[in-house]
Parts: structure tokens; C-alpha cells; sequence
């Protein structure tokens, strides 16, 4: 019950009331597309906000929208995203769930500064800031997986040329403003947009995180067959619960992977034993990890998880367990 209550509390932790309020609560569920192209839109910054409530999210790479815990009501919904015009529509809640179509339109802004390699597999974009749209100048990107890193210049433009074509991370993070990260598909010969809108904060990052980074970066440099990363949009394709969704997954199924019993769980890179997996909520997760026997390519994983619990059924995965799941490591939604 703990753990539920927990990772509940990260999914609101974009969402706040000013007065507590009485009722029932439903779920707002939107796709951001290109109004021209019909192709998704990730990392719009979309809010509902009434003189009470206000709640924001931000799109994934298929541009899914989820709200939750929205009281019924007249709200304000707004779309933001660098590169498209502001959208803006009164919202209606009633007692139910509500679906909504947001069609940005395209504008050149900002993006014809940054200057993109072409025949290059890479990706390119803009950082500004979520509250008046200005750029972000020094913000760091790194690339996870392809041990890269960039800096916006004036601009708030980057481009990072990436080895080959793949599935990799992308962490922007920058002193003042919250961090952002999020999986991204790169095809061969060709860069990737992914500008983003940061929100301003007074939190400092918690020490020793560089180094949970940097080993994430090289698990998956180093992956091999018995391994996996699933995005976020993937597990809410399949729905249900993590478990269901992670065996379902195209990624996991490719591999022949098995969770059996109680693989060694992660929380954003943090061993969690007393964790159950299906106490996480897909809407929740931004990617996932999933890997076989422990072997180079699980990186720090073995040696972090505490000594004689559970794992897989077993105290420690051994090198003989064929594909069945030895470690799961989930990367909450910022």
C-alpha cells in the first residue's frame, strides 16, 4: 500500500487545488498532432486550469495526453510546444471522462537557428522556458546510450550527431530548472527534433546522480540481445498492468525475454526490494529497462542490489536462467 501511495503521488505532482474540493474526478485524454502533417507532436506542455484547479502534463512520443484527478468543470486548456502556435480552448467537464484532438499549427520560430547535418542520424531542437517562451541558453543535452553531450548556445539550439540509428534517452537538465528526459527513435540518416519547454525551479538535483546516469549511458551502449529498452507510449499501447504490458511489449517479445517470479527492481535508478512491479502505473513511466542474466552489459545493477534479497527467486541472478527477466529498471515520468 505504501509503494502505491507513493508512486501516486509522483504522477499529481504537476497537479495542485487551491481549494479543496468536493466530488467526483475524471481523466482528461488527448493526442497533440501536426495540424498539416497529422504526425504526433511529443514534449507539448499541456495544462487545464480553472480559478481552483490547475493541472499540466506533457505529451509523449506518440503525443499522448493523460490527465488525472481533474474535478468536473470549466477550464482553460492550453497546448504549448516551440515550433507551433500557442492553442488555446475553453474545456468543459462534465461527470465524465473526456477525450480531446489538440491540432497545433506549425510556425517558423525559433527552429531555422539550429543548424542540422544532413545525411547525419542525430537530433536537433530548441530549449526554452515553459513560462514565457524565451530561450534557454547553456542547458545541457546529453544523449543516453550514445555517451554524447551538447550545449544550447544563445539560442536555445542544439545538435547532437549520433553513432548509429536506435532507441535512445535524451536528458536535458540545466541549474534552475526542473530536469527533463525522454526516449527518443532515431532513423538512419536522418536528425530527430526534439525541443522542449523547461519549467523554473529551486530544487537541487540530489548528489549522486551523475553517476546513475552515466551508468544508465552505458548499459545501454554496451546492450545485448538478452536486453531491452520500452518506452512509455509503448506500455500504455498495451495497457494493464506493468507486468502484462512489459511481457506484451514488441521490445521484450522481440527478445524472447520471460518476468517470471520477482525480478530485481529499479526506480529511477535506485534498487527498490520491497517494491512489486505492478505497484508502478504505466501511465507513470517515461521508459524502462529490461534485462536478462546479469552479464557486462547490466553495468552497476548486481553490485547495488542489497545482499540477500529476493530477486527473480532467486538471491542474486545467476549466468543460467536462460531469458527469463533478471532486472527491471524504470524511469518515472519527470
Amino acid at each position: 500500500m505504501r509503494a502505491t501511495l507513493v508512486v501516486r503521488a509522483v504522477s499529481l505532482c504537476l497537479a495542485w487545488s487551491v481549494a479543496t474540493g468536493q466530488g467526483s474526478t475524471h481523466t482528461v485524454r488527448g493526442t497533440t498532432r501536426d495540424a498539416a502533417s497529422g504526425q504526433p507532436v511529443a514534449g507539448a506542455l499541456v495544462e487545464v486550469r480553472s480559478e481552483t484547479f490547475r493541472a499540466a502534463t506533457r505529451s509523449d512520443e506518440e503525443g499522448a495526453v493523460r490527465l488525472t484527478a481533474v474535478p468536473a468543470g470549466r477550464y482553460r486548456l492550453s497546448v504549448l510546444r516551440i515550433g507551433f502556435a500557442e492553442l488555446v480552448r475553453n474545456l468543459v467537464l462534465a461527470d465524465l471522462d473526456t477525450s480531446v484532438e489538440l491540432s497545433l499549427q506549425a510556425v517558423a520560430r525559433g527552429l531555422d537557428a539550429v543548424r542540422v547535418e544532413a545525411g547525419v542520424s542525430g537530433i536537433y531542437g530548441v530549449v526554452g522556458t515553459a513560462k514565457g517562451l524565451q530561450p534557454i541558453p547553456g542547458a545541457r543535452i546529453q544523449v543516453i546510450g550514445a555517451n554524447k553531450s551538447a550545449a544550447t548556445d544563445t539560442a536555445g539550439g542544439f545538435f547532437v550527431a549520433v553513432p548509429k540509428p536506435g532507441t535512445y534517452v535524451v536528458r536535458i537538465s540545466r541549474p534552475g530548472y526542473a530536469e527533463l528526459h525522454f526516449p527518443i527513435e532515431v532513423p538512419k540518416d536522418r536528425a530527430v527534433e526534439a525541443s522542449r519547454l523547461l519549467d523554473s525551479t529551486s530544487k537541487v538535483a540530489p548528489r549522486g546522480l551523475e553517476v546513475l546516469w552515466q551508468d544508465f549511458d552505458q548499459r545501454l551502449r554496451w546492450r545485448a540481445m538478452n536486453s531491452a529498452l520500452v518506452t512509455g507510449a509503448e506500455l500504455r499501447r498495451y495497457g494493464g498492468m506493468l507486468s502484462d504490458a512489459l511481457q506484451g511489449s514488441p521490445p521484450v517479445v522481440s527478445r524472447s525475454l520471460r518476468i517470471t517470479g520477482m525480478p530485481c527492481l529499479f526506480i529511477n535508478g535506485t534498487p527498490r526490494p520491497d517494491w512489486p512491479l505492478d505497484a508502478l502505473r504505466v501511465e507513470d513511466i517515461e521508459s524502462v529497462e529490461v534485462y536478462g542474466p546479469r552479464g557486462e552489459e547490466t553495468g552497476m545493477l548486481a553490485k547495488m542490489w542489497p545482499p540477500g534479497r529476493p530477486c527473480g527467486g532467486a538471491s542474486r541472478p545467476t549466468v543460467n536462467q536462460g531469458s527469463t527477466v533478471a532486472f527491471v529498471v524504470v524511469w518515472l515520468r519527470p
